[in-house]
């Protein structure tokens, strides 16, 4: 009787702790789902804010890339402007910016370049190591130097390719690099026009004197003739006109190579 009695006379403890215990479990699991909710929560707010971080990083070079091209291509219309303005007077000069070439020769190409013509330079040292970014940094201090070319000992041939082709780049038909390698090989002239230093370059570098003989050796080496460069041009200038789609874009190339039958024979394209 006693053990029955006992028994349950704490049959209500029991219950009181089990109900105590389900009470404090569903807390538990209350809990537990809110600090889910809450680093869920977390999580999204974080995914959002980089995600808008994202966005706002693809608008801003979006934006700096559209200002970039904006600007290459004025200067590209402003640079064929004054290419047709100098070729329309015989007593002018047409200038090649050296900067406008080095500018496309890797770091790796220019140590090669080094190393390749150093025995070629007559004494004059660069004293370069072998860290890449130096080697280049060094050899670009040659944008102070130019060629330059008598309008006048240019030919019609080879003034209508420069002047065919600087329209093609300021179509974005030609890159500048391809452009740029033309017209210097032209005013170039096969070793005819010698390098200068503008006058408004610096000269107080000891190494002034070794980049200078080193762009001389590199376009001895590299250049092409002028005979080269306008046939290059010509061929590339047909490949442009066959695969042109646009009819507007097609029309101002025919336009050009019509007014260029002077100089320039149809079926040589």
């Amino acid at each position: 009787m006693n053990d029955i009695h006992s028994k349950s006379s704490n049959e209500p403890e029991a219950t009181g702790v089990m109900s105590h215990l389900k009470r404090s479990g569903k807390a538990f699991k209350a809990y537990l789902s809110r600090k889910a909710f809450e680093h869920a929560e977390r999580n999204r707010k974080r995914e959002a804010e980089l995600e808008a971080r994202r966005k706002a990083e693809q608008k801003k070079l979006a934006r700096e890339q559209a200002e970039a091209k904006a600007q290459l291509q004025t200067q590209r219309e402003l640079r064929h402007k004054q290419l047709l303005e100098t070729l329309s007077d015989d007593f002018s000069q047409l200038e090649h910016d050296m900067s406008e070439t080095l500018k496309f020769i890797g770091s790796k190409m220019i140590g090669q370049y080094v190393m390749r013509f150093h025995g070629k330079l007559e004494g004059h040292s660069l004293n370069l190591n072998q860290n890449e970014r130096e080697v280049k940094a060094v050899f670009t201090e040659g944008v102070g130097l130019c060629l330059r070319r008598t309008v006048a000992d240019i030919s019609e041939r080879e003034a209508g390719v420069l002047k065919l082709l600087s329209l093609m780049n300021t179509l974005d038909l030609i890159s500048d690099k391809y452009f740029g390698f033309c017209q210097l090989c032209i005013v170039y002239n096969d070793g005819k026009t010698k390098l200068r230093r503008k006058a408004d370059a610096p000269t107080t570098r000891r190494s002034d004197a070794a980049i200078f003989k080193l762009v001389e050796v590199w376009l001895e080496q590299e250049s092409e003739t002028p005979y080269t460069a306008v046939n290059e041009g010509i061929a590339t200038l047909g490949n442009i006109r066959q695969e042109v789609n646009d009819p507007e874009l097609r029309a101002i190339i025919e336009k050009e190579l019509t007014g260029a039958q002077g100089w320039l024979r149809t079926n040589s394209l």
